[in-house]
């Protein structure tokens, strides 16, 4: 995939990728991980996005992909930063 690469996560649609080395992630940042259009989501569809996020990067579903256990822990860090606002 291109811009997926260890070490990057994609966060917008213009092939951009922010490092995260343990940092804690904002909430804006940790939305568009999850590709949620606010920073504030319900939690219904919180949990809706980290389902389909989950279930596109899991690193079971993606075995060939090295980068595919970073992708997510970063959406699993993601999904946790938003769900205790």
């Amino acid at each position: 995939r291109r811009g997926s690469r260890p070490g990057t996560v994609r966060v917008d649609g213009g092939g951009r990728a922010r490092p995260s080395y343990g940092l804690p992630m904002n909430t804006v940042i940790a939305s568009q991980v999850l590709g949620l259009p606010t920073a504030r989501p319900a939690r219904d569809d919180l949990v809706s996005a980290w389902r389909r996020f989950a279930r596109d990067h899991h690193p079971d579903r993606c075995p060939g992909d090295p980068g595919a256990a970073w992708r997510f822990a970063t959406g699993r860090e993601a999904f946790e930063t938003l769900i205790d606002q």
